[in-house]
């Protein structure tokens, strides 16, 4: 982090000021050759001057963070990244289909926040030398550009890995040895670079933190702009006044590339066949009222800018025809304002919010004094995500370490909160009950089920009534095709028996539990074919064709 920007942060436990602890570079050998100590820390800690609470320094990233409740999604998505990592590294295996369905939707989704970012640039008209807060800036390619336009920028995420992936022209040369060489992955030939092998071109701080609660001072930033991060929130609305907080008198609060929905709109039509949500991503879509409402009181001049959605993307609904006639009549692009943006609650589009920030007081509501678990729980998360330079290998072959931690971290939160479910019917549980790779919901042989990706994974609670571990798994499933099945299961990382679905009827197998002291079980669910126990890439030498992949369908699930 550049150390000019360290009166820009705060303690995210209360707000205080924050100094440099044992800056020092642990690694002084390994640094990149441009990183000047008088100007920047790259390795140590943070210390609040109030508090005393301690944060550490990764890698350049300054790690403000107290894990608590709020964390459960950000660590769900976490984990899910790094199993798609794992994925396609790996090469495990996809559906057919769903690789290239995921492919396409991400490609959809970065042309239209391309094209709404330019658009919200043109709006703000940048001026040289502004203070930029760059909300869930991810891979930080907005950032670069605001930096590119003269504007000095933080970029903040709650994914700690994005922004440790970050490397800069500027301080690390054009190719320095320690990032040009990819690993090669002995099995599947896939290339992986410990760091980003397109650099972005100066070097900027970077925060991990809370998206709910930026660890900066009130009135910080000129502008405080987020790009396609708040459908990802569990409460979008906290992050929508602490961004009203951060940004000065006068300033702008920019929201770019929301979707919004019709308030005719059943929500779940607007997750068919999303295979993001499938793979745990928390994908949401309001109405706009839902963005506009958090806003109002603390920003005057609001302006929207809708790109309605084509009717294609909106075939059912209540109400089929209003969405569509009102989009036909509404360009993209098109500005609303003042009694115009109730129209905004009638159609299907995608949009950018900008307001300029008023004099309205807006308290803080700062994370409280972290808990020594707490604290303990982020120098892990830390230091798991920390690769030395020279150790790619290493670094490829430890994600599911990765993996393993944040999924335990989420567990503990998970425990520390209201008790969970020890089974879940799987056809009637809603999507935010599951972790990730539950598809649609089938009827197989007359009952209810839901259709499972060739991973998925389940969380429940592991303790009866009592408080006695639980021992046994029950399980409920069929396969739902052709091809004869084997369901294998671990439960936090270790493996249980597997379970043989040969027939077409459904089989309820009672399998032991492995031990665990946790109180909470994170269940991994991966179909295998049952005939010589194949796992591989569908289409790779020595699969089965396309249409003989192994499906099943999961009734239920329950701990004893």
């Amino acid at each position: 982090m550049l150390l000019d920007d360290l009166t820009r942060l705060a303690c995210p436990a209360c707000g205080g000021a924050l100094r440099v602890d044992d800056a020092h570079a642990r690694f002084a050998d390994d640094l990149p050759p441009g990183v000047d100590p008088a100007a920047m820390a790259w390795e140590g800690a943070l210390a609040c001057l109030a508090c005393h609470s301690s944060y550490p320094l990764l890698e350049g990233v300054a790690c403000l963070a107290r894990l608590d409740s709020r964390w459960l999604i950000p660590l769900k998505e976490m984990d899910s990244r790094l199993s798609l990592s794992l994925r396609t590294i790996e090469q495990h295996p996809w559906e057919a289909g769903r690789a290239q369905a995921y492919a396409e939707q991400e490609r959809i989704v970065w042309d239209e926040m391309a094209a709404l970012f330019a658009a919200a640039l043109d709006e703000l008209d940048l001026q040289p030398g502004v203070t930029v807060l760059d909300v869930g800036a991810g891979e930080a390619w907005t950032t670069q550009e605001f930096q590119r336009r003269g504007a000095r920028v933080v970029a903040l995420d709650c994914d700690l890995a994005q922004l440790r992936y970050l490397s800069f022209h500027d301080i690390e040369g054009s190719a320095p040895s320690w990032r040009d060489a990819p690993y090669i992955h002995p099995g599947s030939g896939a290339r992986f670079f410990w760091k980003d092998p397109k650099p972005r071109d100066r070097y900027f701080t970077r925060v991990f933190g809370d998206i709910g609660t930026l660890p900066f001072p009130s009135a910080s930033f000129d502008i405080v702009f987020c790009r396609s991060v708040l459908h990802h929130l569990a409460d979008h609305e906290r992050t929508l006044r602490e961004m009203a907080r951060v940004v000065k008198p006068g300033g702008r609060i920019v929201v770019c590339a929301e979707p919004i929905r019709s308030i005719l709109t059943d929500e779940e039509d607007c997750y068919d066949q999303c295979v993001q949500r499938e793979e745990g991503m928390n994908e949401r879509v309001w109405p706009a009222a839902r963005f506009l409402d958090p806003v109002r009181p603390y920003a005057d001049h609001l302006l929207v800018k809708v790109w309605p959605n084509p009717p294609a993307r909106s075939l059912r609904r209540r109400l089929p025809l209003i969405a569509p006639l009102l989009a036909r009549r509404i360009g993209p692009g098109a500005r609303f304002r003042g009694p115009k943006l109730a129209l905004l609650n009638w159609i299907d589009a995608s949009i950018n919010l900008l307001g300029r920030r008023n004099d309205a007081p807006l308290p803080t509501v700062w994370a409280g004094p972290p808990s020594p678990e707490d604290q303990a729980a982020l120098h892990e998360l830390a230091e798991v995500f920390r690769v030395r330079p020279g150790e790619i290998e290493a670094g490829v072959e430890d994600l599911p370490r990765k993996r393993e931690v944040v999924g335990r971290l989420r567990r503990e939160l998970l425990a520390r909160g209201p008790q969970l479910p020890r089974a879940i019917d799987l056809a009637r549980a809603a999507v935010p009950q599951l972790d990730r790779g539950w598809l649609d919901v089938v009827t197989h042989d007359g009952q209810p089920g839901r259709r499972m990706a060739r991973e998925a994974a389940v969380t429940l609670s592991a303790r009866t009534e009592a408080g006695q571990p639980c021992t046994t798994l029950r399980v409920r499933a069929a396969r739902h095709g052709p091809v004869t099945a084997r369901l294998v299961i671990h439960a936090n990382g270790r493996r249980a028996l597997p379970i043989e679905l040969n027939g077409p009827s459904w089989v309820e197998a009672r399998v032991p539990l492995p031990f665990t002291r946790e109180p909470v079980v994170t269940l991994r669910l991966r179909a295998e074919h049952a005939s010589a126990g194949y796992y591989g890439a569908p289409g790779a030498e020595g699969a089965p064709p396309f249409g003989a992949e192994p499906v099943i369908a999961v009734g239920e699930l329950a701990l004893e």
